[in-house]
């Protein structure tokens, strides 16, 4: 064995180093990967808090119209619930932790939001 090594040293030695790189190359991937799902699930839970943000200002408005021309508004008045409910739901869950309803319906779970500059805005948003 000690022969067979020392016959095909100048193989066998940059086969392990490229073998033992390629492993931490698939093990820095994952790991930057599993950082990147995370983020981009709360990436999209904000662009949802903004799309139930002008949903509510939608409906705040028809509500307006209507009452100023002696319409019914009331499946407006119920849209609006739901989208303040589905905000503070996610807000709380960005601020706490814990399950929010995704825009497809399904309950996800958001991890609680640490950054100090997150922490500040969500405190203010929690006052309001």
């Amino acid at each position: 064995m000690n022969t067979v090594f020392r016959q095909y040293r100048l193989v066998l030695l940059p086969l392990a180093l490229v073998l033992v790189l390629d492993l931490l190359l698939l093990a820095a991937n994952y790991h930057i990967s599993s950082e990147l799902e995370v983020s981009s699930v709360n990436i999209n839970i904000a662009g949802r808090q903004r799309m139930l943000s002008q949903r509510m200002t939608k409906s705040l408005a028809l509500i307006h119209y209507k009452v100023t021309q002696g319409l019914a508004f009331q499946s407006d008045r119920a849209e609006m619930i739901e989208s303040v409910r589905l905000f503070d739901e996610t807000l709380w869950a960005f601020y706490d932790g814990g399950k929010a309803t995704s825009a497809g319906g399904k309950v996800i779970l958001v991890a609680r939001l640490e950054s100090t500059e997150i922490r500040k805005i969500l405190d203010k948003a929690k006052k309001i």
